[in-house]
């Protein structure tokens, strides 16, 4: 069993924003380790300190399903506030990419920006993480017609590789399709359309019942101890 317990309060809020400051540095870190060219006696003075904070942050753990970085209230307009880990867009992520994503008018639209710690083809990034995106723009599109899904499949076409440091264009869309549903997207570099595809998506509450994840607390304005909806 998983839990979800999201958190309320100032308190909460203080603490959310501190891991946003320090995942956005390690996202930094990370993209200068990418691209350094420093000496190995550097590499090594780095690595030790670095070594010594990880096990500084591994003193206190949370053991909730978002280690209690789920804080109320959420943005409906913004789907990485109910995600805060979530390795696309979540903003508490250590590893996720440049991507910004917004609900409005029936759509998810964005715009995101990969590094060369995402590389693939030299100067492109990796099909991979053109794959995690699509994903989650199938994902995030059923919240513009207040729906919460998890996708049963995927199909992708790679039209063109997506070029590092340039910022790219996002869209997706869903509609209903009697017990499930299908979302499109694109996602548009120099623009063209360089990776689009179709989705087929499912309730979240199929998942959570299977999977066994329960929400303690309160979540957009629901109470109580529920199985996750």
């Amino acid at each position: 069993m998983v839990t979800l317990n999201a958190r309320e309060g100032p308190e909460a809020e203080v603490r959310r924003d501190g891991v946003e400051r320090l995942a956005a540095a390690t996202r930094a870190l990370a993209d200068a380790v990418a691209v350094t060219a420093v000496d190995r006696a550097t590499l090594d003075e780095v690595t030790g300190a670095l070594e010594l904070l990880t096990q500084r942050l591994e003193l206190e753990t949370d053991d909730d399903g978002y280690s209690g970085l789920l804080v109320l209230p959420v943005d409906p307009e913004r789907p990485e506030t109910y995600m805060p880990l979530n390795p696309i867009i979540g903003g508490c992520s250590p590893v996720r990419p440049d991507v910004e994503v917004r609900i409005t008018d029936g759509e998810v639209i964005g715009t995101a920006t990969f590094t060369r710690r995402f590389v693939g083809p030299a100067g492109h990034a990796h099909g991979g993480i053109s794959a995690m995106l699509a994903d989650q723009l199938v994902a995030a599109a059923p919240m513009a017609i207040g729906e919460r899904t998890v996708t049963k499949s995927l199909t992708i076409r790679y039209l063109r590789a997506l070029p590092l440091d340039e910022e790219v264009e996002l869209w997706g869309v869903c509609t209903s399709d009697g017990e499930q549903f299908k979302a499109k997207f694109e996602v548009r570099a120099r623009g063209e359309i360089a990776v689009a595809g179709t989705a087929v998506l499912v309730p979240y509450k199929n998942l959570a019942r299977r999977a066994g994840i329960v929400r303690e607390g309160k979540e957009s304005g629901r109470s109580g101890v529920t199985k996750a909806e």
